[in-house]
Formats: structure tokens, sequence, C-alpha cells
């Protein structure tokens, strides 16, 4: 379930040393949001206003920093 992956993904996140948290963008969290809710790379980008190469280049930031 969505709510399920979304929140083993921020669970993943509490691993982080406290200060790597300085300058993370938190709207990637609102990308793989959508991205969950939609299931694919260009309807989310729709979504949230995105083309989809800005869509897959947030995904890509988003996976770094979930250690994807």
């Amino acid at each position: 379930e969505k709510s399920d992956t979304l929140l083993q993904s921020i669970d993943g996140m509490m691993d982080y040393p406290f200060g790597k948290f300085t300058g993370v963008d938190l709207n990637l969290l609102v990308a793989l949001d959508a991205l969950l809710d939609e299931a694919h790379v260009s309807h989310a980008a729709e979504r949230l206003g995105l083309s989809q190469p800005a869509m897959s280049a947030a995904l890509q930031r988003c996976r770094h920093l979930f250690r994807d």
C-alpha cells in the first residue's frame, strides 16, 4: 500500500545522522507521494505541473536520499 511504502522510505531516512537533513529538499516527498498515487512518472509529473524529465530528476534525487 502507498502509505506503507512512504512510511518505510521515511523510516529509512532515520538512519541518517541528524545533521545530514540540512539542505534536504523536502519537496522530494511530494514527488514521491505523487508517484505512489499515480503509479506513472508522466501522470505524477502532470499532477505536479512538472515536465516528465523534471519529475524523473526529482525521483532520482529522492532515490539517492533514501539510498535506493
